[in-house]
């Protein structure tokens, strides 16, 4: 017992108070995030746009997710991670506000669209403050730390969404709008307080040795920096089918209710909400961090084949339980990597273009997850999307780091 409550402590020892800040606005921001969970009920069951139009809006939210992800990196490293964390979630709560309201399908497209492009733009910025209060010691956990926030306020947003959704509909975007717009005063009040002592006294908070990353001012000329984000690309397209297919094929081949769909999938938020900080503290600087990258691909292959081999309630279980193992393994150490090869001074388009590759796949998954569906079937849809997480582990293999930033 004594042994287990040290590895706690142990666990989230040395990591700075200003990082538990980050990660509480964002569990305040993701625990109101029913917005995308409930928009395509809202479009068609309120708004009665057919189901093509609902399909044209739903696409805004990647859009802006992509534009979001490119623009902030390149904010930050113009005007710096505070202005860009504090006006971006604000903002994003404002659009949501105004869309509660709003019933034309142009207007709607435009606000979704600027809502997802604002909420993204936020997250290179989250990252580089967090660097900014980290070292090389600890930027896993970091990642780890900010993950749990996240997947803790994923939990628990379904539950709120579907209480709104049943009392009174335009709800979610009042609740989803303020949220953001309370991270972002909690923002204000805590982090704002260091960045005002940065400003009026450069010597108020040590200071920290500067990052040499690859050496290079833009990341777009890094090379093995791109390749990697290939790899990241393809990893997160497969591993997205959780949140597109898999729900189909629980519910097309399995027949499962809504209930039954909802236990399976919070297995993984909550998975990676128990376990992951102390997975991380155990295992990281035991190998490299492109060696956990590499076993989370492989698990991601075994939790979709699984599904073609055996078949039963139990192995949707052992199948989650497989997909959560890859994502605890690949996406900490994938994200510490690109903080380590940045550089102090482009770190925001170094995370930028990081998020940009994860808002690309957020596009594709759906679209290509349910073309091959269509086409070809469940079971061919499995050995696809574990084929493509094999190329990027494959990928992984042929690229080696001869940088001074270690992988």
């Amino acid at each position: 017992m004594k042994g287990l409550k040290n590895i706690f402590l142990n666990t989230y020892s040395g990591i700075d108070r200003n990082v538990w800040f980050l990660a509480t606005a964002m569990f305040i921001n993701r625990a109101g995030s029913i917005v995308m969970l409930f928009l395509g009920i809202y479009l068609s069951q309120e708004l009665h746009y057919p189901i093509t139009k609902a399909g044209i809006v739903m696409s805004m939210l990647g859009l802006g997710s992509l534009t979001g992800s490119l623009l902030g990196g390149y904010l930050v490293d113009k005007l710096g991670y505070y202005k860009v964390l504090v006006s971006t979630i604000t903002l994003s709560g404002i659009v949501l506000l105004i869309v509660s309201g709003i019933s034309n399908f142009y207007l709607m497209c435009l606000m979704i669209y600027l809502f997802t492009a604002t909420g993204d733009a936020f997250r290179p910025a989250n990252i580089t403050a967090m660097t900014s209060f980290s070292d090389a010691s600890n930027y896993t956990r970091t990642i780890a730390l900010n993950r749990l926030a996240m997947n803790l306020g994923f939990s628990i947003a379904p539950l709120i969404g579907g209480f709104l959704a049943a009392v009174h509909f335009k709800s979610i975007f009042w609740v989803d709008g303020l949220t953001c717009i309370a991270a972002g005063i909690f923002l204000m009040i805590f982090i704002g307080r260091v960045h005002r002592a940065q400003k009026s006294n450069k010597n108020a908070l040590p200071a920290k040795e500067e990052q040499p990353g690859a050496g290079f001012d833009s990341p777009w000329k890094d090379r093995f920096y791109l390749l990697f984000l290939l790899v990241c690309l393809l990893y997160a397209t497969a591993f997205f089918q959780l949140f597109s297919t898999l729900p189909l094929y629980y519910k097309d081949v399995y027949h499962l209710s809504p209930g039954a769909i909802g236990f399976l999938m919070s297995l993984n938020g909550l998975g990676v909400a128990v376990i992951e900080m102390f997975v991380i503290y155990l295992i990281e600087g035991k190998l490299r961090n492109f060696t956990y990258i590499k076993l989370g691909g492989l698990l991601l292959i075994i939790g979709y084949v699984l599904m073609n081999f055996f078949h039963g309630y139990y192995i949707l279980i052992v199948s989650m339980i497989f997909i959560t193992a890859s994502e605890i393994l690949a996406m900490p150490f994938m994200a510490s990597f690109c903080m380590r090869r940045a550089g102090s001074k482009s770190m925001g388009r170094y995370m930028g273009l990081y998020s940009t590759a994860w808002a690309i796949a957020l596009i594709a998954a759906p679209f290509l997850g349910t073309q091959v569906v269509d086409r070809f079937g469940y079971e061919v849809h499995w050995y696809v999307f574990a084929g493509v997480s094999l190329l990027a582990t494959l990928l992984m293999y042929l690229i080696r780091n001869t940088d001074r930033v270690s992988a």
